[in-house]
């Protein structure tokens, strides 16, 4: 309480990192009931479900996702195909690899090189998680790059739905 200065809540969490996706639940789930929250169903479902088992393919998805300046954007899409290699199944690396390919094009590589690619890791992503919001995000912003606006509308309004708190949706 910043008003006068003493901890509404405070807790220490000592856990293998084997259990890390275990820990953030229980942090998350702590957090909100400390604060009087309500998690509606589909946040209660993430917290049950970790994006991925293989903590090599989360460790590669966090440094492709978190890396800026000192890797090149060719390193980072190398990143996330080698999470995707370790995990298939990871919709989330699958989400951001088409979301950064779409980038890609904007950077001076052509959008038909691209194109097939980034909507095959858009699908891949919703195929294993039709609730994941940076699907319906990376497939919102294929539409935007293929000017096909009202299908790029609808994606972005279901990533929204799916995650009000998405700044990249908005």
């Amino acid at each position: 309480d910043a008003d006068n200065d003493t901890h509404i809540w405070s807790e220490n969490y000592d856990r293998q990192l084997e259990n890390i996706f275990q820990m953030q639940s229980e942090v998350a789930r702590a957090i909100a009931e400390q604060l009087h929250l309500e998690l509606d169903l589909a946040t209660e479902e993430r917290l049950d479900k970790p994006p991925t088992n293989n903590l090599l393919a989360y460790e590669l998805f966090l440094r492709a996702r978190a890396t800026t300046g000192s890797v090149s954007g060719r390193q980072r899409l190398e990143l996330l195909e080698q999470a995707i290699e370790e995990d298939p199944d990871f919709a989330l690396a699958h989400a951001l690899l088409s979301d950064m390919l779409t980038n890609t094009a904007d950077v001076g590589f052509p959008w038909q090189s691209l194109r097939e690619r980034v909507y095959a890791e858009a699908y891949r992503a919703l195929e294993l998680d039709p609730l994941l919001s940076e699907g319906h995000m990376a497939l919102g912003a294929a539409y935007i790059q293929d000017r096909n606006f009202p299908e790029a509308e609808r994606s972005l309004k279901l990533a929204l739905s799916l995650n009000p708190n998405s700044a990249s949706a908005y």
